[in-house]
């Protein structure tokens, strides 16, 4: 955490402190807020590293605080809260990087949340396409667009890592392990329900037929890989 700025967001000064605390023990760099609006005007006069964000807020929720987090910067959010039904972790996973239920240690807030950096910072993979462009499909990973027959897709965040992390390798199959690891992270390696899921989600919106994927394919007890669906893929 050497170096890195954590922008805290919680309405229980109680929990705000001793967040704070572990943090800043860490070597992180603190700043905190206790709703929706005082993180969008703290995330503008200090833009964090990373924001740990309670879904329960006074003004607008976690949920669309983190939207309009993602609409100004691609910032890693981790969702730190006392929701754990299986909905609320599903809306949660579904903007945001990691979720964490609480009560949670300090050793494992710190192992997850170093994970999503981690995660986040890694670089392209070398020799890999950063776009995909077959006249109906196109792809940009470096700028996080996807246009379909020109129009531009609207994907969430954790669906376009799923989507990238297939166009990376593509013809080559991605395991539910390796799909698993890197969009939603090592701890989640044992929940393949969850790339199910969101594959679903993914082909109804990019999938002409998603019960006849064209690029999307399941690889049958294995996962998933993506097909190349035209003469220009680069």
């Amino acid at each position: 955490m050497q170096d890195k700025t954590i922008l805290i967001v919680d309405d229980e000064p109680e929990m705000r402190d001793m967040l704070a605390q572990v943090f800043s023990r860490a070597g992180a760099q603190v700043v905190t807020a206790a709703s929706g609006g005082e993180a969008l005007r703290q995330f503008q006069a200090c833009p964090p590293d990373l924001v740990v964000l309670d879904l329960m807020l006074p003004d607008m929720d976690g949920l669309e605080t983190c939207a309009r987090l993602r609409q100004v910067a691609n910032v890693p959010v981790v969702m730190l809260t006392a929701l754990s039904r299986d909905q609320d972790m599903v809306a949660g996973l579904d903007c945001a990087d990691d979720y964490i239920t609480k009560p949670v240690s300090a050793e494992v807030l710190l192992a997850r949340t170093q994970a999503v950096l981690r995660r986040c910072a890694l670089p392209p993979v070398a020799d890999k396409p950063t776009q995909y462009d077959d006249g109906s499909l196109h792809i940009d990973l470096e700028r996080r667009q996807v246009h379909l027959t020109g129009a531009p897709l609207h994907l969430t965040a954790l669906e376009f890592r799923l989507l990238a992390c297939l166009v990376r390798f593509p013809d080559q199959v991605r395991t539910y392990a390796q799909i698993l690891e890197q969009v939603w992270g090592p701890q989640y390696v044992d929940s393949p329900q969850y790339v199910h899921v969101y594959m679903a989600h993914l082909r109804r919106k990019l999938e002409e037929d998603p019960a006849r994927p064209r690029y999307l394919v399941t690889v049958h007890g294995v996962g998933y890989v993506f097909r190349p669906g035209g003469p220009n893929p680069r």
